[in-house]
């Protein structure tokens, strides 16, 4: 997701912030670098004239200071109120680490409120999802599996599935027992209507051993007719009786015929100017009752090369073939082939025409759709209109023929009672979302249809209740699939009939039967005024649900404790913190002096002030002590003793805080206690003071000379010139080394300002002690080893605000690196430039010294020596003279040598590019509802190819 852009109001707000930044005053007093010696106090930043000691130690929260660019950490800001992660806030570390509440897991939490519950989605089983979803919602179904005896632990699974959906509490409920189970590739998509075919022909056969699979046919099979009816004498026909578990609806030829009509249309019509825009029209809805009588039940003709030989006539005559109805099942699966097949491009393409399907379909026994043939004669008895109503569709949404997401929205038949039962209101009156209700013909109101009824929107996780069917598949079902138009740009979804609904990602139409009620396979029909409940689960069920609302209690009870537990914890710390923060306003570190100052480390100060002290083990145990500061690497080991680094207080390693304050809050509210502190006065150190100014100073002269070597280059000609009265004047230096150094000291040194010294320093040391290579810092000399550099670095606490302060690093270099041949003498000397040696010597002799200092303070820092080396040994310098003449260009002609593949011979290994084959069929290919038959096709075989791993990149100079 791209980042928001800034309006002009806050980008003028962060510019003139940024002047007035830069314009502000500097916030330390460096003078005391100058004097040397003697300034103890204003080196560990405890001089009463620090400008810091006149600024707030607590900042406000929303409240900001002017902080000039290139500033050192406040020692004395100690709380700063606009911490994000601060115990003050509203959710702190330790109610994170709690975790999410359980009671919003549960869908029982509202006393008298009945939500669906959902299916997690374990990668790609949204469409497995789908299904089991409505055929959940459908009563006859759920209740015939629920009690259906069998051996099989797929069904098992699928059953706990539907027990928990029924009567679990947790507000979702994960199938993983059951995909597992099944053996369905979680991580591949798959068609719902063949997944839906497999799955029910599957139990059909599983249960059918222990006589329980009878329900699958009686709710869901029918039968249809294909009747060849000869031209020359109606009574002479043919007919083929077939069952059908769902009907097909084609919209590819219904679509395809609507746009060839709208593209003759468009050729007859005046034509449009060259360089108009196309207006994005919407695409045509299309009738279900049109799709069906075309494709599902078409009539046609059989003539010329296609007539039919009819026995009776013994002669091929014209006949008529037609596709009528049998018998109709109680629950009717018509499914909306949305895929068509372009021959010219030779793809497989989704489309995206609306479909208007009423809430009412009429079929016709002996016929087709009643609405399309009314004219009923009384010798046909038998054509009798079955009305169905639409309880629901499953979308497929994508504009691809190969992945999309699954969706249902389904209507809810619930009774009364058991829903109150399970909502744990027994007696009492079911409250219902407060939506408006979709307004549905009820055809068969003598047949007592149940009063609770209301859409829901299953989305995997996502339960939601559906205001308006119309609206919310009218809305869902804009044409965003359509080839040059976009969604934004999509007309607004027009207002529907009540009686229908249009969508334009229904994928699988549901409908029952109105004059069956929900139920009523394993209930009977519903008698008016009477209350009927679910039939109570079996015993093994019933254990296995009453098990998970166990530790879904359990898990709540729980959580409630440590949550008291924590929020205890979280008052007295939040009350320590406010009166610290009193303590401060009030005892302002400008009015003490320096032996009225405590040491606290940054990180444990910081860890205090959001918390994080204390883990939620150790609060849940009711330890909520308050463990002592641990200065680690802020002490340096004098002649005398233990002292502060004052350069730990430039870093921001430590804070410095009136003793008052921290005796003020004292013990209470688990508080600070002040003897556990270094006081500031005993901390300070002469001696180590002394130390830090001597290194400085052969830092400085480092920093004044790298700056010279870096501007002051000879030339060949000059060095040519001179050197054959001056012999070895000029010496080889790498040029990469160089522009190193001048990213640090600038084109020159000359014009370097105490504050940019200081700083340079101060960064330099941190990176020192904290074994990080510094920029233009040697690597050659001899180092720890990584496990030593590891172990060190673990020891070290660096507070955040450090590491932000850090500028990226750079891998040190030594002042002939990458230029040394075998021979140890120059042999790229177009990579190195020519320096005065006295100036080079001089700064070798400078970095020696400044090293010695570094290791008298800093004993125990690991050894990344930020001390200057030439790769050679003793320090060696290669004059101009000492270039190899063997070896001069051997780098240019490698690089070539290897550019055209010459050379030592290439390592071969083999890479095995081959894949296992794409098996055909979806997802569930390899699943228990497959047949025994299936086989799965060989493995494609690898393919070996050479690759060379020993090829590198030219390198250009």
């Amino acid at each position: 997701m791209a980042p928001k852009r800034k309006s002009g109001t806050a980008k003028a707000a962060a510019k003139a912030a940024q002047k007035l930044a830069e314009a502000a005053p500097p916030l330390e007093n460096l003078d005391f670098l100058e004097a040397g010696a003697g300034s103890t106090s204003a080196l560990y930043r405890v001089a009463s004239s620090d400008p810091c000691r006149e600024r707030r130690p607590v900042q406000d929260e929303n409240a900001s200071e002017v902080v000039p660019p290139g500033s050192f950490p406040n020692p004395y800001l100690v709380i700063d109120f606009n911490d994000k992660h601060g115990v003050w806030q509203k959710e702190t570390a330790l109610s994170k680490a709690l975790g999410q509440d359980p009671a919003t897991s549960c869908r029982h939490a509202t006393p008298g409120f009945w939500r669906p519950a959902g299916l997690r989605n374990l990668g790609a089983t949204c469409y497995l999802n789908s299904l089991l979803q409505y055929l959940f919602f459908n009563l006859d179904f759920r209740y015939s599996l629920l009690r259906a005896p069998s051996q099989s632990q797929v069904v098992a699974a699928l059953q706990r599935v539907f027990a928990l959906l029924s009567e679990g509490e947790s507000l979702v409920v994960d199938p993983k027992d059951f995909v597992t189970a099944a053996r369905v590739d979680a991580l591949e998509q798959a068609d719902a209507t063949e997944f839906s075919a497999l799955l029910l022909d599957w139990l059909q056969r599983e249960l059918s051993a222990g006589g329980g699979a009878e329900f699958i046919p009686a709710l869901f099979e029918g039968q249809s007719s294909t009747i060849v009816q000869c031209s020359q004498d109606p009574s002479h026909f043919s007919e083929k009786p077939e069952s059908f578990m769902e009907l097909r609806a084609g919209l590819s030829p219904v679509a395809v015929a609507l746009e060839a009509k709208e593209a003759t249309g468009r050729k007859s019509g005046p034509k449009t100017k060259p360089g108009a825009k196309k207006s994005n029209k919407k695409l045509p809805t299309i009738r279900l009752e049109q799709i069906l009588e075309e494709t599902a039940f078409p009539e046609e003709v059989l003539d010329g090369s296609n007539q039919w030989l009819c026995p009776r006539c013994d002669r091929k005559v014209d006949a008529k073939r037609t596709t009528r109805l049998s018998k109709l099942p109680p629950y009717l699966h018509v499914t909306v082939e949305r895929y068509h097949f372009e021959a010219e491009t030779a793809q497989r393409k989704r489309l995206a025409h609306p479909v208007s399907f009423p809430r009412r379909l009429e079929l016709r026994l002996g016929g087709a759709l009643a609405s399309q043939r009314p004219e009923a004669t009384s010798s046909e008895t038998a054509m009798l209109p079955v009305a169905y109503e639409c309880i629901g569709y499953l979308e497929h949404v994508s504009d691809s023929a190969h992945s999309g997401h699954y969706r249902a929205t389904l209507l809810r038949e619930e009774e009364e009672p058991y829903v109150s039962a399970v909502a744990g209101l027994v007696g009492d009156e079911v409250k219902e979302p407060a939506l408006k209700r979709p307004k549905v013909d009820d055809p068969d109101a003598a047949a007592g249809a149940p009063q609770k009824r209301s859409w829901w929107r299953l989305d995997d996780e996502s339960v939601t209740p559906v205001e308006s069917v119309e609206s919310e598949a009218s809305g869902a079902g804009a044409p965003k699939a359509a080839e040059g138009t976009s969604s934004s740009s999509a007309a607004p979804p027009q207002a529907s009939d009540p009686e229908r609904i249009e969508s334009a990602t229904a994928y699988l139409v549901l409908y029952r039967r109105c004059d069956h009620d929900p139920g009523q396979l394993c209930q009977g029909r519903r008698v008016s005024g009477v209350p009927r409940t679910a039939p109570p689960l079996s015993s093994e069920l019933q254990r296995c649900v009453d098990e998970h609302n166990t530790e879904l209690r359990r898990q709540r009870k729980e959580f409630e404790s440590n949550s008291l537990a924590v929020e205890r914890f979280v008052g007295e710390r939040r009350r320590a913190v406010m009166c610290l923060a009193e303590a401060l306003r009030a005892l302002h570190p400008s009015q003490g002096s320096s032996s009225d100052l405590n040491l606290v480390p940054s990180p444990w100060l910081e860890r205090f002030l959001r918390g994080e002290d204390r883990t939620l083990q150790n609060i849940l145990e009711g330890d909520a002590s308050i463990q002592p500061p641990i200065y680690s690497s802020s002490l340096i080991q004098g002649r005398t003793g233990h002292a502060l680094d004052p350069l730990a207080v430039w870093c921001g390693e430590v804070k410095l805080l009136p003793t008052a304050a921290l005796e003020q809050v004292g013990g209470q509210f688990g508080g600070l206690d002040s003897s556990t502190f270094l006081r500031a006065e005993a901390a300070m150190n002469e001696e180590v003071a002394t130390l830090v100014f001597k290194a400085f100073e052969h830092f400085r002269k480092e920093f004044h000379l790298k700056g010279v070597l870096q501007s002051n280059r000879f030339s060949v000609t000059d060095v040519r010139a001179v050197e054959s009265s001056e012999q070895g004047f000029a010496v080889w230096i790498s040029i990469r080394q160089l522009n190193q150094w001048k990213k640090v000291v600038g084109d020159t040194s000359s014009t370097a300002s105490l504050r940019q010294l200081w700083r340079c320093f101060v960064q330099e040391v941190h990176e020192y002690r904290f074994g990080i290579s510094p920029e233009g810092g040697a690597a050659d000399a001899p180092e720890a080893s990584d496990d030593e550099v590891a172990v060190e670095a673990s020891r070290l606490e660096v507070p955040s605000d450090v590491k932000e302060a850090t500028t990226p690093r750079v891998k040190p270099l030594t002042l002939l690196g990458g230029l040394l041949c075998r021979h140890q003498l120059l042999s790229r000397p177009r990579a190195a430039a020519l320096v005065s040696r006295s100036q080079l010597e001089e700064l070798l002799e400078v970095s020696h010294e400044k090293d010695s200092a570094f290791r008298e303070l800093w004993q125990s820092a690991a050894s990344m020596r930020p001390r200057v080396r030439t790769g050679l040994p003793g320090n060696k310098l290669l004059s101009f003279a000492d270039v190899c003449s063997e070896c001069r260009g051997a780098g240019t002609e490698e690089v070539k040598r290897k550019a055209t593949g010459s050379g030592r011979p290439q390592a071969k290994r083999k890479a095995s590019t081959g894949k296992q084959a794409e098996r055909e069929g979806s997802a569930f290919n390899n699943s228990v509802f497959l047949s025994s038959a299936a086989s799965n096709p060989p493995e494609a075989e690898t393919a070996k190819v050479a690759v060379d791993f020993d090829s590198e990149p030219p390198l250009l100079e």
